[in-house]
């Protein structure tokens, strides 16, 4: 059993690497990393901006869902099969979802029947070709690059790069962060190596703290 007990002051000499080369950041993103870096600062950790390692072939490859489908649908059915009143595998939902379109099929299903349409046993090539290459792009050649550098903690504006975690299998969290005048707040996201999940909580409590902490509005 890991060990998750919090660090007070887990950011206070921690080197967290800031991920620059996102395109495109909009106003709120600029400005809540703008806040941030400055808090990461006033917390006592060292802060660099780097780009990410694979980025150049991110773009052909990074939002691939190859691998959500082949193993979404044997996930789901083991999920599944613990249920008593309701759907037990992936196809009763798809069926079950046909029966209400009004009510069920808002967003569609494309994904479940791509899902289905495979074995669910992670035993297809195309399977085993596309998982290698995300962790190639994600894990082998991105954020273990930056972890290898020393780096505690990897920071993205925004949500960006959660996929990239995800992909890799490493852990991650959300940090709101406020802004002057009521304005709609922002955030960041913290990416750790596989299994510092206690440091990535406590640095993102420490983040928080000294932001001031979650404000939410009234009514």
């Amino acid at each position: 059993m890991p060990d998750l007990t919090l660090i007070e002051a887990a950011l206070n000499g921690a080197d967290i690497g800031i991920i620059r080369d996102e395109a495109g950041l909009d106003e709120r993103e600029t400005a809540s990393l703008a806040r941030v870096r400055l808090a990461l600062q006033e917390a006592g950790a060292q802060v660099q901006d780097l780009d990410f390692p694979s980025r150049a072939d991110l773009g052909t490859h990074g939002w691939g869902l190859e691998v959500l489908l082949y193993e979404f649908k044997g996930d789901l059915n083991a999920y599944l099969a613990g249920v008593e009143h309701g759907p037990r595998t992936m196809q009763e939902v798809i069926e079950a979802n046909d029966r209400d379109p009004d009510r069920l099929l808002r967003y569609g299903q494309t994904l479940l029947h791509a899902a289905q349409g495979t074995r669910g046993d992670g035993g297809e090539a195309a399977y085993r070709l596309a998982r290698t290459r995300d962790l190639n792009l994600t894990r082998a050649r991105g954020f273990d690059t930056l972890f290898a550098r020393g780096l505690d903690l990897v920071l993205f504006p925004g949500l960006r790069g959660y996929h990239l975690a995800a992909k890799a299998g490493y852990p991650s969290v959300a940090v709101p962060v406020p802004r002057d005048g009521g304005a709609q707040p922002g955030g960041v996201l913290l990416v750790a190596p596989a299994g510092a999940d206690a440091l990535l909580l406590a640095g993102a409590a420490h983040l928080n703290r000294v932001l001031g902490g979650v404000r939410f509005p009234k009514g």
